[in-house]
């Protein structure tokens, strides 16, 4: 079990790193950052820790990373994604969009994230992370 907690801290930390620049080179203006951001209320924290928050004045993005994502783990993503300004209500005025990043989607868990409106990061051909084509216009509102 050590191994797997490992691993995904070293994903989280690949996937950290580069964010920021993957939504530069879409276009996204994203400028504050942060990494394993938790709620404020002791009773949940933890419960609700977002990998990665990137944002600006009016658009933030959490980012759930994985090195292996599932569709059990998308929509588990996307419900807590639901709640997210009951533990986060920092945020309440801020236009929230979501993504998921992974080494690896299983059983068709990105095309689930696509339909979902999430932004899905993935290793490409050349092995580093890449966002997937996406239309503001698509992407869902939390």
């Amino acid at each position: 079990m050590e191994f797997l907690g490992a691993t995904g801290h070293l994903v989280e930390g690949l996937a950290s790193y580069a964010v920021d620049k993957i939504f530069s080179e879409a276009g996204l203006n994203l400028l504050h950052y942060g990494k394993n951001i938790k709620p404020q209320q002791p009773e949940v924290n933890g419960k609700a820790e977002i990998d990665v928050l990137l944002g600006n004045e009016m658009f933030y993005v959490p980012v759930e990373v994985k090195a292996d994502f599932t569709k059990k783990k998308v929509k588990r993503f996307v419900h807590r994604m639901g709640v997210f300004r009951d533990f986060f209500p920092e945020y309440a005025n801020k236009e929230i969009v979501a993504a998921v990043a992974a080494i690896n989607y299983e059983d068709g868990a990105d095309k689930l994230a696509h339909e979902e409106g999430l932004l899905v990061i993935r290793v490409n051909s050349n092995d580093v992370f890449s966002l997937d084509p996406f239309d503001m216009k698509t992407l869902r509102r939390f």
